[in-house]
Formats: structure tokens, sequence, C-alpha cells
């Protein structure tokens, strides 16, 4: 298992509050990741690789994460 957030492509706006980063993935794919929906995933949902996140993005991510949802 390892802990994971979530990504979508399906952006849209919500009336709800929610903590998300957009970005673009390797593929230029606006995506964004959905903070507050952080779990354990299973190892297996790593095999299935559609595109890469690039570290500066996954810094920002883990930074952000840190700041809005932890603290």
């Amino acid at each position: 298992m390892f802990l994971g957030i979530p990504l979508s492509s399906q952006i849209q706006k919500s009336n709800m509050p929610t903590i998300t980063h957009r970005f673009k993935d390797s593929k230029n794919t606006e995506q964004i990741a959905l903070l507050r929906q952080i779990r354990a995933f299973d190892v297996k949902r790593r095999q299935t690789k559609i595109a890469q996140v690039s570290d500066e993005v996954s810094k920002t991510i883990k930074d952000k994460l840190k700041r809005e949802v932890i603290d």
C-alpha cells in the first residue's frame, strides 16, 4: 500500500470547499490534485501509469498539502 492523492482531469466548478492544485501532466493534459481526498492505495494501482507528474509539480503539491491540509 502507499499513500496517494487522487488526480482528475474532470475539472469542474464546485460549491463545496475543497483544496486542490491544478497543473499539466507529462502529456500536457490539465489535471487537478484533490488534496483533501488523500488516502491509501493498493500497489497494483501503480501498474497502470497514464502520465507523469514533474518533480517541480510534485514538490508544489506536497508543500500545499502540508500547509493547507496537515498543519
